[in-house]
């Protein structure tokens, strides 16, 4: 039996017992623990965009990925999205943005 621990959607248990597959999961009620593993889900994309291809589906599937995590994250934490927005903006007009695609080399 293989061992997986990862934050999986709500439909995988239905979807996996739908091929035979058994699995076992638990919910997290815990909000620090959902949020850690958020934070995991986060990297794990993340580093699936950087090692995959640059294939346009893929990447709408994992731009997807990421906003859905990262709109969970500001949940968990109480963060409204206009929050966000005004600290982007801030940043942005302190500091700029990367449109100007500047690298430090």
């Amino acid at each position: 039996m293989r061992l997986f621990r990862k934050l999986i959607r709500d439909k995988m248990p239905e979807i996996l017992a739908q091929e035979g597959r058994q699995i076992k999961t638990r919910v997290l009620e815990n909000d620090a623990e959902y949020f850690e593993w958020l934070r995991r889900k986060l990297l794990e994309e993340t580093q699936e965009m950087a090692e995959k291809p640059d294939d346009e589906m893929f990447l709408v599937e994992r731009f997807a990925y990421l906003d859905e995590i990262l709109a969970l994250m500001a949940e968990v934490k109480k963060i409204e999205k206009n929050e966000i927005k005004k600290a982007q903006k801030h940043i942005i007009a302190e500091r700029g943005n990367f449109r100007k695609r500047l690298l430090l080399e």
